[in-house]
């Protein structure tokens, strides 16, 4: 049963990398190989040599020696194709001028080929132009940068020359300054650094005062709240023992009228010298309440 399923898997052909196409069945494989595949060695028909199927069809032996038609040069017929797909003196056209040239000229010319697209020799240093290879001497006669270009090379000669001593100057410079010196850096004379770091050390004082003022500040703030906090506190104090007085005269002042019990007339003038009393104590302790809050 699984030979039967491994069977019938399509399979590519062995000689596939050679270039045979053919994809069967695995159980057909045996049979495409020995009967039909091109690409497997059978003895050619003129001699004792392996070929390859394909080949082995034709008339003549594949072993032939033959003569290149365009170099002369011999091979064998079954190398000659590959031969031919080399060969230097098969011509070929240039994809400038079309014209005809071998494959072992082809490169030379079109290196030369007056039709083959060339840039302006000035094109380094800004001409746009672009052109065929024939047109190129009338556009140098006339191109501006052309003309400026000797002058440019003079120019960046002198800036490369300047690089190299500078770049010899810096490296006595190194030798001759201390080691841990940064160079990169400005360079400042004694009086410059000392007037740097005095700016410095005032602008630290500054910022220490800054951070001292806004503290003091907090503080304050602070203190005040609860010296209000405690007058507020001790003022309601004396308002709740005043009134507390106040409650306690009036209690003795009623009890003092009770006991003293007088005749009908009497208790009435003293009942309304005792109100009056009452009522002049009662404005006095208003009066000395509102003093003592004037004077708090």
């Amino acid at each position: 049963m699984v030979a039967s399923l491994v069977n019938d898997l399509l399979v590519l052909c062995p000689n596939a990398e050679l270039g045979c196409p053919t994809t069967c069945a695995r159980y057909l494989l045996a049979g495409h190989l020995r009967d039909a595949c091109g690409f497997v060695e059978v003895k050619c028909s003129g001699c004792d040599d392996l070929v390859l199927r394909k080949d082995a069809a034709e008339e003549d032996c594949m072993h032939q020696v033959l003569e290149c038609a365009y170099c002369f040069e011999s091979f064998r017929r079954i190398d000659m194709e590959v031969h031919e797909s080399h060969c230097p003196q098969i011509l070929a056209e240039c994809p400038y001028c079309t014209t005809e040239q071998t494959r072992a000229t082809i490169t030379a010319h079109t290196a030369a080929c007056p039709s083959a697209p060339t840039l302006c020799p000035a094109s380094t240093i800004g001409c746009p132009w672009a052109g065929a290879r024939r047109d190129l001497p009338a556009h140098t006669s006339l191109c501006a940068f052309t003309l400026l270009r000797p002058v440019l090379a003079a120019h960046t000669a002198r800036l490369e020359t300047l690089e190299l001593e500078n770049r010899a100057l810096r490296k006595k410079i190194d030798i001759l300054l201390p080691p841990g010196r940064d160079d990169d850096g400005p360079v400042y004379d004694d009086q410059t650094i000392q007037l740097l770091t005095e700016q410095e050390h005032l602008r630290g004082d500054v910022e220490r005062l800054s951070a001292s003022l806004g503290e003091m500040e907090i503080k304050q703030s602070m203190l005040l709240m609860n010296e209000t906090l405690r007058t507020k506190e001790e003022m309601a104090g004396m308002r709740a023992a005043i009134n507390g007085m106040r409650m306690q005269i009036h209690w003795l002042l009623t009890a003092r009228l009770q006991r003293a019990g007088p005749g009908p007339g009497e208790r009435a003038e003293a009942g309304a010298g005792s109100v009056r009393r009452v009522t002049e104590g009662g404005a006095a302790g208003s009066q000395g309440v509102q003093g003592d809050r004037v004077k708090l």
